[in-house]
């Protein structure tokens, strides 16, 4: 049971809340046990980054032990020996602050970088770019203080006490029984206070308001509870309004306070020291939980954490100042009076810094010259659509997401200085942005009035920035899971482009694709695109996500606005371009950090299939989809479509298949093989041609298109998904039935290694009214590499693969993949002519039905059909082992079988790739063409003496020329040829003959093919077949 005790957007992701309980321990120990009253606010800041960040939470302790040891060596050994004071007080925590920026200087610029760097190298696996730093402006100089205060010894042991009951007071209590929730927490430590080389500026203030605080404590007697207080407000004269914040809540905890303290219960104690802190902070804290209550009730839309005071202990030590001096205008006025001395000195000091020492800036290495690329005639959106496929290409390679320190600021810095060149357009902010974006390995090109920025490394999977030099609005559109929520990325590019809006984002890479959430973008702080974001969301921004609804139920489009209408977000334009749209006012109830954690008006577009889609189209552009309607079903449309196309199938040896990348898989998986799945499974309740052109814009992408095949007499529909001529890679041709069908996916792995299972398999299609016919487009000794076998269960990497995965899938527990395979007579003499084996789980007897209903269709063209479980045909070597039935085996629910024809039943096809100019050729020099199964003719064949030399030349000058005279200045001397193709293979041999008719040798009409092999040696024989030659015959060549 989990009890929603902390109002959202409040105090239930908040460090404040663990402050409390960590305050809570202290003072129980000091009470009870006499334990230090320092580092009041440690304990409560280090548990969270130990829940989050645990290697940063130890850095943090080793950089206090190294800032205490070296403190000490300066006041009890230097400060000795030259005579000096010793140091105490207020000075003393001066000087722990002072060592402290230097050690967090020396350790997170320089010690632990190399350091990481080292572990590495020595193969330890450890991201120490996101986790080798420290946090905080202060943290360090408050633990060092404790450990001052008590001893080196005892110190860490009261430190480790103080935030281990902490811990496991948050971590066994607060977290799995009430909605306290630490995933937003990560944002709450970014900032200034996350890296030392970005806040100069908030270091220099808060060291010199400190020492200003100090001497007037020490002149003047003026009262801060502490040097802190106004260095911290100092830092808040940049934010008027959170200073007035937060003199107003220490102004109402000391008069709520004061009010408590009349109660019986506390007039009886004595209520001084740690008392009273915890009281006056528990005060302030219940004044936040009925505000963040209160918000919530009457205003949804605000976040509440933006009116609480600034920092955690600073309200309460002001308000506990004021009781104990009781005179709090006096030492509101101080207090106040002193941070602004501190600013102003502060400015001076950096002024006179830059000043005199113009080069002490942070260094930009000059661009290289590949950030800096030439401009793109492409309008935007498809440019970017270029870019994205670059995203889930990144998917598969490299290491992601690996950034220094150095990099982000740079990345910061660049984005920063490029919307400050959208307000003021100086040739040198161009040239600053992009020196940083440079640096920091990102590059810049122009499209239109856009600078697109990206990473020069598309495997680290930065994502993709679009900068509108011309904005009509000052709205941000961001697409925060682009590859998860197929769609977004191009609705959220039509967005941006056609309003005219400030900006777009999109994150790159999928939200699982590292653990602990570090590639989650709305959760990992440390992600260019949080950085971006945060910086181009200042005046609104518009989240775009993907609506998910279960199968069949249709939701319209949602709009979620929290705070207020985003400026620029024109809600009757929105609902004219996607359709109807169901607009709610008030904060998800989704987890999204970087949602919480942005302070301006905030919106999040939730788009339903149908609107994604819609808007695919219209960035991509237009893409119609073919439509052809005959009288000739499908299978005799494919039928044509191979005799008129044969290259669509690359042949052995041709080396035409081009491998694909991981990241074309999945854009294929995402953006075209689901939606299409989608739109023919609905295709019955909604003809949605819209959704069917946008998969068609995506498929052209990649190759592919989608022709929309109509039967005129049945009304029968099919999308044939092939690829597109002139640049085929050879991935193979996909076809979807639409509207119903039976969960069948008809595979054809080898449609030209074992021929006639194409067309035996597109005839199993149809009558079984397959949702899905899958056809390899290579056959599987096209490369010598065997990345061309879609089979091989070590190539799981094929578009055949991709397509078997996740239509079987998609199609549920129902689904049976029926695999057609030839099989060679050697192996089945006596054998039927069709055996189905089903591979895994057998079918059960509740799927009784659906067996008939299979051994019905396979008789449609065989004589005897059998089914097989465990007998020899189950148990080869080569029946389910390849890369599909493996993945089916995995699924549980689905039955994979497969369906070995005899080469008898096979024979009843005509064979459209016999049907080729070569039979012709050959014809016509009194040469027949044959289908033999080589393997059996050479297993028992008796080879006479070799051909002659000139007849071996004349075969060998035709094998490399082509020229069909050669073999006719054979045939003119007597010699008997045949030209023989091997259905096994797909590979064709020419015979050659005696005069009696018996073979004297096999020549392969390869090109590539070399060496002779001997006939006589049954070794050979088998080589011959498997490996390859040019020549088998009885002995070596003559």
């Amino acid at each position: 049971m989990v009890l929603p005790l902390f109002p959202a957007q409040a105090l239930d992701s908040s460090v404040i809340t663990t402050v409390w309980v960590g305050l809570c321990v202290i003072t129980v120990l000091n009470l009870r046990f006499g334990t230090t009253m320092a580092g009041l606010v440690v304990p409560g800041y280090l548990v969270p980054l130990l829940l989050i960040k645990p290697a940063s939470a130890f850095v943090i302790w080793g950089e206090a032990i190294v800032t205490y040891l070296l403190a000490r060596l300066v006041a009890d050994v230097l400060m000795r020996r030259t005579g000096s004071s010793a140091m105490f007080g207020r000075d003393r925590f001066f000087a722990l602050l002072l060592v402290s920026v230097f050690v967090r200087t020396v350790s997170d610029g320089w010690l632990l970088p190399a350091l990481g760097q080292w572990l590495t190298a020595q193969g330890y696996v450890l991201d120490y770019h996101n986790n080798l730093y420290s946090f905080g402006l202060v943290i360090i100089a408050l633990t060092a203080n404790q450990m001052w205060n008590a001893g080196m010894a005892r110190g860490a042991g009261t430190f480790v006490l103080y935030v281990g009951l902490t811990y496991v007071i948050v971590r066994g209590v607060l977290i799995p029984f009430t909605n306290f929730d630490v995933a937003s927490l990560g944002f709450l430590y970014e900032g200034i206070a996350s890296d030392i080389l970005a806040s100069p500026k908030a270091y220099l203030i808060l060291l010199t308001t400190a020492f200003i605080a100090s001497r007037m404590n020490l002149h003047y007697g003026w009262e801060f509870s502490g040097i802190l207080i106004p260095a911290l407000l100092a830092l808040q004269w940049f934010q008027p309004t959170k200073l007035l914040i937060s003199l107003f809540e220490a102004a109402l905890i000391f008069g709520l306070g004061r009010v408590a303290l009349q109660l019986p219960m506390f007039r009886r104690m004595n209520m001084e020291g740690s008392r009273l802190l915890l009281l006056f902070f528990t005060v302030g804290y219940l004044y936040k939980l009925a505000l963040g209550y209160v918000l919530t009730w009457t205003a949804p839309s605000v976040k509440a954490s933006d009116y609480f005071a600034f920092g955690y202990l600073l309200s309460t030590l002001l308000a506990v100042k004021m009781h104990q001096k009781q005179i709090s205008w006096q030492i509101t006025r101080t207090t106040v009076q002193t941070s602004l001395m501190g600013l102003v000195a502060a400015s001076a000091v950096g002024y006179l810094l830059a000043i005199a020492w113009p080069g002490g800036g942070r260094a930009v290495d000059a661009a290289p010259a590949a950030a800096l690329e030439a401009p793109s005639n492409a309008p935007l959106p498809t440019l970017l659509a270029q870019y994205k496929r670059a995203l889930y290409r990144a998917e598969g390679a490299g290491a992601p997401l690996v950034y220094t320190q150095a990099e982000l600021r740079g990345f910061g810095d660049g984005i920063r200085a490029l919307l400050a060149y959208v307000r003021n357009p100086l040739p040198q902010r161009l040239d600053a942005a992009r020196s940083a974006l440079a640096a920091a390995g990102f590059s810049v090109v122009r499209s239109g009035d856009w600078i697109v920025v990206r990473d020069r490394d598309t495997a680290r999977g930065s994502g993709l920035y679009a900068i509108n030099l011309r904005p009509r609005t000052s709205l941000t559109v961001a697409a925060p899971m682009p590859l998860d929520e197929p769609g977004t990325f191009e609705a959220a590019v039509h967005l941006a482009h056609v309003r005219g809006h400030a900006a777009f984002l999109a994150a790159g890479t999928r939200r699982e694709r590292l653990p602990e959430g570090r590639s989650h973008s709305l959760r990992n702080p440390d992600l260019p695109f949080a950085r971006a974001h945060a910086l181009a969301s200042e005046a609104g921004v518009l989240h775009v996500r993907g609506l998910a609804t279960p199968s069949g139920v249709e939701r319209p489009s949602q709009l979620w606005v929290q705070r207020a209408v985003p400026p620029g977000l024109d809600l009757d334009g929105l609902t004219g371009l996607i359709g109807p749209l169901d607009t709610q006012f008030g904060r998800r109830p989704a987890l999204n950090p970087l949602r919480d954690s942005t302070a301006a008006p905030f919106a999040e577009l939730l788009l339903d299939r149908t609107a994604r889609l819609r808007l695919i189209a219209r960035t991509l552009g237009p893409a119609d989809v073919r439509v052809i309607a005959e009288q000739q079903q499908v299978d005799g449309y494919l039928y044509a479509w191979l005799i008129e196309r044969r290259e669509a199938i690359a042949g052995a040896g041709s080396q035409r298949y081009v491998p694909p990348s991981l990241g074309d898989l999945l854009y294929l998986q995402s953006e075209v093989l689901d939606p299409l799945y989608a739109l023919a499974r609905d295709w019955t309740q909604r003809r949605d041609l819209d959704a069917l052109r946008a998969v068609n814009s995506a498929a052209g992408t990649v190759g592919y298109r989608i022709v929309l095949h109509r039967h005129v007499g049945s009304g029968e529909e099919h999308l044939i998904l092939s690829e597109v001529e002139g640049g085929r890679r050879q991935w193979g041709t996909y076809v979807l039935r639409l509207g119903e069908a039976a969960p069948y996916a008809v595979e054809i792995p080898r449609p030209l290694a074992e021929r006639q299972t194409f067309e035996y398999g597109t005839r199993l299609f149809t009558r079984l009214d397959a949702r899905a016919l899958l056809i390899s487009g290579a056959h599987f000794a096209v490369r010598p590499d065997g990345r061309g076998d879609v089979l091989d269960p070590a190539n799981p990497r094929t578009v055949f693969n991709l397509a078997h995965q996740a239509l079987i899938a998609a199609m549920g527990p129902d689904a049976w993949a029926l695999q057609v395979r030839g099989r060679q007579e050697r192996d089945v003499r006596t054998a039927p002519d069709v055996v189905a084996s089903f591979v895994g789980k057998p079918a059960g007897t509740e799927q009784s039905v659906r067996v008939a209903q299979l051994v019905e269709a396979l008789r449609g063209d065989s004589d005897t059909v059998a089914l097989a479980g465990s007998g020899e045909l189950a148990r080869r070597r080569d029946t389910g082992a390849d890369a599909q039935a493996t993945f089916t085996r995995q699924l549980g629910g689905p039955r994979f079988v497969i369906v070995g024809v005899s080469a008898q039943a096979r024979r009843a096809y005509r064979d459209p790739l016999l049907d080729d100019p070569d039979v012709a050729r050959f014809d016509a020099v009194g040469i027949p063409t044959e289908r033999v199964d080589i393997a059996t003719l050479i297993d028992d064949a008796a080879f006479g003496p070799p051909p002659a030399p000139a007849v071996r030349a004349l075969v060998d000058a035709y094998v490399q020329t082509q020229n069909i005279a050669a073999l006719a200045s054979a045939r003119a001397q007597g010699i008997a040829m045949r030209r023989l193709l091997d259905p096994s293979t797909g590979r064709a041999y020419l015979r050659i003959d005696a005069d009696g008719g018996r073979m004297t040798a096999l020549r392969a009409l390869e090109a590539g093919a070399s060496g002779v092999r001997d006939a006589r040696q049954p070794d050979e024989r088998a080589a011959f077949v498997a490996v390859g030659g040019a020549w088998l015959q009885a002995g070596a060549a003559q």
